[in-house]
């Protein structure tokens, strides 16, 4: 991915208008690539990042409690987080990861967003609103889900 379409998709994720919360956020991610069928993280992993799926999709398995098996609960593409409880120190992931085909992620280290939340808090409160609301949207399709289960 090239650096303009980098700054591109951060720009318009975070919304940061600012060069400087710009600069902020490019200085601070780091670029990762996956191959398909590679693994982001796994259940049980400390969640001490953050990740922006820059391309490709990323399958999210959950433990169903039957040995190791687990069941595909959603499909990450472009334009989403992942591993948002990056975001509550202490915590530890709850599902494992994994890229359905070739993908591309900025990955920020909870450090990093400590930095963003220190430097500049208004970009801050942005990005966590953003966070907030991904996170709503996908607890309402898990509850319309659930719903047609039950």
């Amino acid at each position: 991915m090239s650096v303009t379409a980098l700054h591109q998709v951060v720009h318009s994720f975070f919304q940061a208008e600012r060069e400087a919360d710009q600069d902020l956020l490019l200085g601070l991610q780091v670029v990762q690539a996956f191959a398909a069928g590679e693994r982001l993280f796994a259940a049980g992993e400390d969640a001490d990042s953050l990740h922006l799926v820059l391309k490709g999709c990323f399958a999210v398995h959950k433990p169903i409690g039957l040995g190791s098996r687990s069941q595909v609960v959603a499909l990450l593409e472009a334009g989403t987080v992942i591993g948002e409880a990056a975001i509550v120190a202490g915590r530890r992931r709850c599902s494992t990861v994994i890229a359905t085909d070739d993908s591309v992620v900025a990955s920020f280290s909870r450090d990093a967003l400590l930095k963003i939340e220190a430097i500049a808090p208004a970009l801050y409160l942005v990005f966590v609103k953003k966070i907030l609301s991904i996170t709503s949207l996908r607890l309402q399709k898990s509850s319309d889900r659930l719903a047609l289960v039950l």
